[in-house]
């Protein structure tokens, strides 16, 4: 049964000739909705919220045999929210409870950590404590400081970038304001202006993956300071040894801010296995061997594309002249002799 579900929310009604009564008129069982009734004799409606005139069609598939029709939602019905099923002139209305000792979800981090970015940001990373629904644009955004929201600030025309359980998701601002010289950044300008103070808000009302709303609002406040358009700069970076829970690991020092989500997939130790985390407001990565590194020379293997938070590259800048043709270094690699 779903979570919560009472029983006793039946209803008795008389259709025509018809008597539809107790559990066989309208039942709910592991997300099903089903209604028995007489073959062509009506049909079955699901709406969210306490009333049809409340909310939307909620989107499913049907199924219809001799005597019942059965409906199943694409997402699963919410934990503590309401709905209402049109059978005919039958109408029933429930709700999802959840456990008492339910964890609400919460905005674990917002990367980049630093509270000074630049004007030119490509963009941010909001870590979730729950697997989230991916319903989550209509639920984030940009407040300036009049406490407007910026409009065309989130690039929200594309299927929304999420880690494998949804935990992790990647905002994108809007590349053609970010961009100069492209029709959005011509005609509106950039997202974001140096000198002005910010704030990136998540909000409470968006869901987990059973439904359930965060606790709370979670704004990150920030500064815009001027554009950066430069490449890291690979020969400013530094490798050292060190301990990592009683292990021999490594550490790698940036020389600016870096990018969480391509920083932590863009490094490898020789084959050696381990857990890479991000460091000192993302100006460094920590690696964890699974077992001790051995005195030796290691070599760290670095992917080109790993950005700062501009999105600028080992290779190239994020924002360039197109009509200029970039040298490529080919490969990137850090040294570590450990003692």
């Amino acid at each position: 049964m779903v979570v919560g579900l009472k029983t006793q929310l039946f209803i008795i009604i008389m259709i025509g000739h018809l008597a539809i009564s107790g559990q066989q008129i309208i039942d709910i069982a592991d997300d099903v909705v089903s209604c028995q009734c007489e073959p062509n004799l009506t049909d079955l409606f699901i709406y969210q919220g306490s009333s049809p005139s409340d909310g939307l069609e909620v989107i499913g598939n049907y199924k219809r045999d001799s005597s019942t029709i059965t409906f199943k939602p694409l997402i699963p019905f919410m934990k503590n929210g309401f709905y209402t099923a049109v059978c005919g002139e039958a109408v029933k209305t429930w709700s999802v409870s959840f456990p008492d000792d339910y964890i609400i979800g919460e905005v674990q981090a917002i990367y980049p950590s630093t509270s000074d970015i630049p004007s030119n940001i490509l963009k941010f990373n909001v870590h979730f404590s729950k697997p989230m629904m991916e319903i989550a644009y209509e639920w984030i955004s940009i407040i300036d400081e009049k406490g407007e929201e910026v409009e065309r600030a989130i690039l929200d025309e594309i299927p929304e970038l999420w880690n494998e359980d949804r935990t992790q998701l990647s905002l994108w601002i809007e590349p053609g304001r970010t961009k100069r010289g492209l029709g959005p950044n011509e005609k509106l300008g950039p997202v974001f202006q140096p000198g002005q103070n910010y704030i990136l808000r998540v909000s409470g009302e968006i869901r987990d993956r059973e439904g359930i709303k965060l606790a709370t609002n979670y704004d990150k406040e920030f500064k815009v300071i001027t554009a950066d358009r430069q490449s890291p700069d690979f020969e400013k970076w530094s490798v050292e040894s060190t301990k990592v829970n009683g292990k021999v690991g490594l550490k790698i020092i940036f020389d600016e801010v870096m990018d969480v989500a391509s920083t932590l997939d863009a490094f490898s130790v020789q084959g050696i296995k381990g857990f890479w985390s991000i460091q000192d407001g993302e100006r460094a990565i920590l690696f964890e061997p699974e077992v001790s590194l051995s005195p030796g020379q290691y070599k760290i293997e670095v992917n080109p594309l790993i950005e700062d938070i501009a999105g600028n590259n080992l290779e190239r800048p994020f924002d360039r002249d197109l009509t200029q043709n970039l040298e490529t270094r080919g490969s990137f690699v850090l040294t570590l002799v450990v003692h």
